[in-house]
């Protein structure tokens, strides 16, 4: 397969593909459940279930599967390919096409032709021996890193670290990568066609449950969820050492500290310190938040939260802000309350806060247990650590980063 398309892509494309796809598997549970949206997304699609079919059919080919087969192994491959899929949505996604599609069938089709062009035993003739043969050859192009057909290695090193997060099992990491490499590589091949908008920015969102994660591919015995681990006790130790450090008159620094600004960046750096020592929190944890609170987004507004609301994200620091007095909250949290923000006096407060960057909103109706997710325009939500009714988790940076 050539490289030659890819080359009109500088490494800052890719590098920018990257990380956007990073984030957004950074807002999920797991990367499986990221995989299943996609699933889930392309069956809304027109001819989209006969797209996941061909690709389904491409992950039984590579491990010589019957047609009604879907194991864990045919499942591993299945999940590359989707990762695979969006990944290639991400790369080029200003082109105003519908859904990429047909990589998985035209790269059986290939290897097909390949195998029909090539000798063959004649002591193995049946059609059970000439899929077996078909099977280890494709599995030994796909073994191959993607350097070896002129690709940037970017993509192998992306493929690895993100099909590594679907299962702890080594040889179903392998499996998932080889999916991966068959619809990246083959999306890389000259075409006319480019790729779309990514999962990512379709509205309404929806975040299935384990228990139809099972429906849709069976239980996953062979995948190990990662758990949240609940961290709500960090609020109180940073808010407090907060108050120590603005009400001591020991820390002489601050007498020489001239402007607000640079005297709040020095009580900052001072709480991101505290916070790291004790492992409280660290940077590009991702982080879950419900309660009751006002969020403050990057243009300085500021968003009432319920315990309906959860606000998933990446721990991006530790801010000073201005936000608004506890007492409000009352009137915000009753539903029969019709309380406006804007009907009440600007009486800000100063308070240290998280911050959040590539916020998703995950809502929960009222009599629907379903869970929606959905993207606003902040870049950030600031987390203000003086409301008491806050539940913080987060899932630590190296828990999501691939082991070595």
């Amino acid at each position: 397969m050539s490289g030659e398309f890819f080359s009109e892509l500088n490494e800052n494309s890719i590098e920018v593909a990257v990380e956007y796809m990073e984030n957004t598997m950074r807002s999920f549970d797991d990367v499986t459940e990221y995989a299943i949206k996609i699933h889930e997304t392309y069956e809304l699609l027109p001819d989209g279930e006969l797209e996941l079919g061909k690709m389904i059919t491409a992950a039984q080919y590579v491990i010589n599967r019957e047609p009604d087969d879907m194991d864990e192994e045919v499942q591993a491959i299945y999940f590359g390919e989707l990762l695979g899929l969006e990944f290639v949505n991400y790369l080029k996604p200003d082109d105003g096409l519908p859904f990429k599609s047909g990589y998985a069938e035209s790269f059986i089709q290939y290897q097909i032709a390949l195998d029909i062009l090539s000798e063959k035993d004649p002591e193995c003739n049946s059609e059970r021996d000439q899929l077996s043969r078909l099977s280890k050859s494709i599995q030994y192009d796909l073994s191959q890193p993607m350097e070896e057909h002129g690709l940037n290695p970017i993509y192998e090193e992306f493929g690895k670290k993100a099909t590594s997060k679907l299962s702890h099992d080594s040889s179903h990491q392998e499996l998932a990568m080889m999916g991966f490499r068959m619809i990246v590589t083959e999306a890389l091949k000259p075409s006319p066609t480019a790729a779309p908008k990514t999962i990512a920015e379709l509205e309404n969102e929806y975040v299935p449950s384990i228990e139809e994660t099972e429906e849709i591919i069976g239980e996953q015995e062979g995948i190990n969820f990662i758990e949240w681990e609940n961290i709500s006790y960090v609020r109180k130790n940073i808010y407090n050492k907060y108050t120590d450090i603005t009400t001591s008159d020991e820390d002489e620094q601050l007498s020489n500290l001239s402007t607000l600004v640079s005297y709040d960046r020095h009580v900052e750096t001072r709480l991101m310190s505290f916070a790291l020592e004790n492992d409280l929190i660290g940077k590009d944890d991702l982080l879950s938040v419900r309660g009751e609170f006002f969020g403050i987004s990057d243009t300085g507004a500021s968003f009432f939260y319920g315990k309906n609301t959860e606000v998933r994200g990446v721990f991006d620091g530790i801010h000073i802000i201005e936000t608004l007095p506890k007492r409000y909250i009352p009137k915000f949290a009753d539903p029969d309350n019709k309380a406006d923000i804007k009907h009440y006096p600007k009486n800000p407060i100063q308070s240290v806060a998280l911050r959040i960057i590539n916020p998703l909103f995950i809502y929960k109706e009222i009599n629907d247990d379903k869970e929606k997710p959905h993207r606003n325009d902040e870049r950030t939500i600031d987390i203000p650590l003086n409301y008491k009714n806050v539940e913080l988790r987060r899932i630590k940076a190296e828990e999501l980063e691939p082991e070595a």
